[in-house]
């Protein structure tokens, strides 16, 4: 610099040399604590998004959770209740000697429509039987010799009782078991707990969401990036309008954040299973503003890559670039909309040269070319007319 050059003027030789080598060390030592502190920075940030992403899952995991408790509480319930209800009770007077025969534990059981029961079900099934047994255990303790049908004490005149053995009505445990999930409740459940699994199929971290067939044809690999005086007439063409592109939709909304471009004919690439339909299209360096575009998206046209262009800056405005890049996210879709529907304006404006813009931000036409049409508009009557006057006023063609 001046000053330092002002300083070591008159100081001799070796003086000089030593005091712009200190000059310079510590320029060198500047360099590197910014270096440090850059990165510092963006490590606090991806552990930033880290945590955010962890507690989603969790809380989400809790919920699931709750839900499946919730569902086994209402099924262990509803196994008590109908225990109660579908038991024989004799009547006063009347001995009910020997269990119910307990049907055998590998015994196939079907829930409504011929479904087998499954999941939080299977425990009411479970414990259904295992109290069945119990109760055959302990009546065969008592020491009592039955018979395997149902005995009854019958009274009869002179006090003196005899024992008539019947034929029993009770059904055994597999028909109970079939009468239970025949009833209305137990469908009930059964609807209630397929619900449950379909909302956690839902929404597990697996997504069915579009994926371009283009992008299937991209490996990923290393970041390499390409030179822009290496790209050819037509390359260098798209990848100079992109530039622009993205220079226009920032004057029309200030929002839009600002972004380098480059094209790379290698790039990182998304996780597989990455809901994003041109995951393998692009990378996105965060910390340098720097968005990357995998050349095969400036061979297949100035439409393709203009269509990843938008979806990429869609995704830094809402700001999911550096997480999951979901592209099914109500806020990418929000600003993928906005952002086609500023490039739509500006469609028409571009082509309709007979027409001035009317006020910032509304995408109308100005009043005076409102006018200036509705007048002579009126004095039409053929539709044709009005069509053709149409095209031909704004200069329109194919």
């Amino acid at each position: 610099s001046a000053e330092l050059e002002a300083s070591i003027k008159d100081v001799d030789v070796d003086k000089r040399e030593q005091i712009i080598k200190q000059h310079h060390e510590a320029i060198g030592r500047l360099q590197q604590h910014m270096a440090n502190e850059r990165d510092k920075q963006a490590e606090e940030v991806r552990a930033k998004f880290e945590r955010k992403r962890q507690q989603k899952l969790a809380e989400k995991r809790r919920k699931q959770t709750q839900a499946l408790h919730t569902a086994n509480a209402a099924v262990d319930s509803m196994a008590v209740l109908s225990d109660r209800e579908t038991t024989p009770t004799a009547p006063p007077g009347f001995g009910l000697q020997g269990p119910p025969t307990p049907a055998a534990d590998d015994e196939d059981i079907s829930g409504p429509e011929g479904r087998p029961v499954a999941g939080v079900l299977g425990k009411a099934e479970k414990k259904f039987r295992k109290h069945a047994t119990r109760s055959g255990r302990d009546s065969d303790a008592s020491g009592d010799e039955r018979d395997s049908s149902m005995t009854l004490q019958v009274p009869v005149v002179g006090g003196k009782k005899q024992q008539q053995q019947v034929v029993s009505a009770l059904p055994d445990v597999g028909q109970w078991m079939d009468a239970i999930m025949k009833s209305p409740l137990f469908q009930k459940v059964c609807s209630i707990e397929q619900m449950l699994i379909d909302h956690i199929q839902s929404t597990s971290t697996h997504y069915n969401t579009y994926v371009d067939n283009k992008d299937l044809d991209i490996k990923p690999g290393a970041l390499s990036v390409l030179d822009t005086e290496a790209l050819n007439t037509q390359q260098f063409v798209t990848y100079e309008f992109g530039n622009f592109v993205l220079q226009l939709l920032h004057a029309r909304d200030s929002t839009v954040p600002k972004v380098n471009l480059f094209i790379a004919s290698s790039l990182p690439g998304k996780p597989a299973g990455t809901p994003n339909a041109f995951r393998n299209s692009f990378h996105y360096d965060g910390f340098k503003r720097t968005l990357y575009i995998h050349q095969n998206r400036v061979n297949n046209g100035i439409g393709d890559f203009l269509l990843v262009l938008v979806h990429c800056l869609a995704h830094i405005k809402c700001g999911d670039m550096d997480t999951n890049c979901n592209d099914t996210d109500p806020a990418f879709l929000r600003d993928f909309y906005n952002l086609n529907k500023i490039l739509c304006e500006e469609l028409f404006f571009s082509k309709a040269q007979g027409v001035e813009r009317g006020s910032s931000g509304t995408g109308l036409m100005s009043d005076d070319s409102v006018r200036q049409m509705t007048s002579q508009l009126a004095n039409m009557s053929d539709i044709k007319d009005k069509q053709n006057y149409i095209y031909d006023h704004l200069q329109l063609s194919l």
